[in-house]
This record gives C-alpha cells, structure tokens and sequence, in this order.
C-alpha cells in the first residue's frame, strides 16, 4: 500500500509543495518528549527565512541512481522477475519524477521502499 512519499525536509517542502511568493505562512511545531509529555508552538514566518536556519542536506534534487536499481531489484525479487539494469528509459523517467526530488539519505529505505510499491502499482495499471 502506497503511502506517499518520506517526509520532506523543510527547504524541499518549501521549494516543492508549497512554493511561496513571498508570503509568510503559519507554523505549528508539535513536540513530544521521551517520557510522553507533548507542547505545541504556533509561529508565523517567512519560508524563506526558515529555509536559511534548516538548509536542504542533500541539494541534488534527485535521487541517485543506486536506490533506484536498489528498488527494481526489490521488485524484481517480490514479483519474480528479471531487472536488467541498463533498462535506461525507465530510470531516467523515475529520476525526473517530482516527489523523488526531495530525496535524502536520511530516508534512504524508506524511499526504495515508496519507489519499489509506486512502480509497482504503475505495472498493474498497464498490465
């Protein structure tokens, strides 16, 4: 079952989904702590600002080619069949793919894992 992609960093969320014009926007931070207590803290602030103090840690907008083969080779193995690498067309469609743009290694499994499940359902649509 797909459920969307990882979480966004902060800098690819404003570049990606929300796409400011300038324009300040409401924050709402939702902290809880290890022994279960919980605080919420509303800020409104410019994007822009905020993308200064939390920069993108990975600003290849791609996600590399390796956790692409990483996610055929899951599907292949899930679904028996054979992924032939140099498969070029495919990779290249998946690599320009918006929600892939954001990827980080810091959600590296879970990103093969989105990849592999979405090219998945896209096989039984045109099987």
């Amino acid at each position: 079952m797909i459920r969307g992609p990882p979480i966004y960093e902060w800098d690819d969320y404003v570049n990606y989904v929300f796409k400011p014009v300038g324009e300040a926007v409401g924050i709402i931070r939702i902290s809880i702590d290890r022994y279960g207590g919980s605080s919420v803290e509303i800020k409104v602030i410019n994007p822009e600002e905020l993308s200064l103090k939390y920069p993108d840690t990975y600003p290849y907008d791609t996600i590399p080619g390796s956790a692409v083969q990483e996610a055929m080779l899951t599907l292949s193995r899930k679904l028996n069949f054979v992924y032939i690498p140099s498969c070029l067309y495919t990779i290249c469609y998946i690599l320009s793919w918006e929600p892939l743009r954001s990827y980080t290694p810091i959600f590296h499994n879970q990103y093969v894992k989105f990849l592999a499940e979405t090219i998945e359902k896209h096989l039984y649509q045109t099987l």
